[in-house]
């Protein structure tokens, strides 16, 4: 996503537009018991991990219920997501289309055991005119009235999904919504890898010794909290049967995997192609790759499976030694060659 984000802002500059940052973002947030809530919908039924070997009816029975269960959360979480990105809409100039991301945070960084849920929505420089299709730069400067709309917007998105999911408002009078954005490529690159951080990154970093949780608030003040094995078991067994399905990250407007073969190619974009698929002009998935070895000196990550060898640029990587590259929705880079 790095190289996707550096290649728009190279691609609309190659196209004489004054971008005049990289990413922007949206952070939507909701306050502990509202997200406490919304995390008990996906919780597992009463006997759900007890033994049911001698009746397999009870089990199915407990398995049907706890997908009933997910699949309300998974609608939950979905619009919530809709509604973020509407309300970013809201603020953009009429008519035309963004490219971005969409994440939604389960856990915060401080005391991750503990739910706090947010929307995070972080945007392209550039837009698409609906009616011209070409591109156009955004600004990124957001006035009093535009916070004020996006807050209240937020709160009123928000609250339809919690009538419609438990028959209330949230809890507060107005949600807050931060901004910001970034203008050199280091600090996108740092926002982009703590906001795909890995689900667990957080608990796994404050575990720094046998029960015991340590964090860091926004003043840099030391915390702490005891924390059992049987706690931490718990927490595991059920993060990983909750979010069975569940989609945390979606790619919007120009950047969907169904629109991004007609837009990206303004921006200088070119897919790569695999020979192996016959004709040329179609442009297919590259699948995933294992990393075979990095090769320093010429900066590339040499990526194998079964049938053919590809080189990737170390740059794409956040860390010095990757353990693999997916591409499920094929690969795209920029190319330099490409007239503007």
């Amino acid at each position: 996503m790095a190289l996707m984000f550096d290649g728009i802002h190279d691609g609309a500059r190659a196209l004489g537009l004054a971008v005049d940052h990289r990413m922007s973002g949206f952070w939507f947030t909701i306050t502990k018991e509202d997200s406490a809530a919304l995390h008990a919908l996906s919780d597992p039924p009463d006997g759900y991990y007890g033994d049911q070997a001698e009746d397999p009816s009870a089990r199915r029975r407990l398995e049907f219920e706890f997908e009933r269960r997910r699949k309300r959360y998974r609608r939950a979480l979905a619009a919530m997501q809709r509604v973020a990105q509407a309300v970013v809409l809201s603020v953009l100039p009429d008519g035309v289309q963004p490219g971005g991301l969409s994440i939604i945070h389960t856990h915060g960084s401080e005391d991750p055991l503990t739910p706090h849920y947010h929307v995070i929505v972080l945007l392209a420089p550039v837009a698409f005119d609906k009616a011209s299709g070409r591109c156009r730069a955004l600004l990124r400067w957001r006035s009093t009235e535009d916070r004020e709309q996006l807050r209240a917007g937020w709160t009123a998105g928000f609250n339809r999904v919690m009538r419609e999911t438990f028959g209330r408002d949230a809890v507060g009078e107005l949600l807050n919504v931060r901004v910001g954005y970034h203008k050199s490529q280091g600090q996108a690159r740092h926002t982009l890898n703590y906001e795909l951080r890995a689900p667990l990154k957080d608990l796994m970093q404050g575990l720094t010794r046998p029960g015991v949780y340590e964090w860091r608030d926004k003043a840099k003040r030391l915390h702490e909290r005891a924390i059992d094995r049987a706690e931490v078991m718990q927490f595991l067994t059920e993060f990983q049967d909750r979010r069975l399905r569940l989609n945390r990250y979606r790619q919007w407007g120009f950047l969907a995997p169904n629109v991004k073969g007609e837009r990206l190619t303004v921006l200088g974009f070119q897919r790569v192609e695999d020979g192996d698929q016959g004709a040329g002009g179609e442009w297919s998935s590259l699948g995933t790759f294992a990393l075979a070895y990095s090769d320093t000196g010429r900066g590339v990550a040499v990526m194998r499976r079964y049938d053919r060898t590809v080189e990737i640029p170390l740059s794409a990587f956040f860390a010095d030694n990757p353990v693999g590259v997916g591409a499920g929705h094929s690969l795209w880079q920029r190319s330099s060659d490409v007239p503007p």
